[in-house]
């Protein structure tokens, strides 16, 4: 049951996503920063705050997991 449960969080989850949403936001700021622009600095604000949350979110959803089956999670 936990593994179908892992599976499923997991399978939501798309780091490949995440970790880009973040470089866009990224190259956004340095874009923004060369050119003084003040909309894509809040631009590239908001992708960085969207890349953080969809990691954010899959770590809450595996801790919520672990503790509902008494799994502790070492980190490192």
């Amino acid at each position: 049951m936990i593994i179908h449960r892992f599976q499923k969080i997991k399978k939501g989850f798309h780091p490949i996503k995440a970790v880009s949403t973040q470089k866009e936001a990224l190259i956004t700021m340095v874009d923004a920063l060369e050119k003084g622009d003040l909309n894509l600095i809040n631009e590239g604000n908001t992708k960085l705050s969207e890349g953080k949350k969809l990691f954010r979110d899959f770590g809450e959803q595996v801790n919520t997991l672990a503790k509902e089956h008494d799994v502790k999670i070492n980190k490192k």
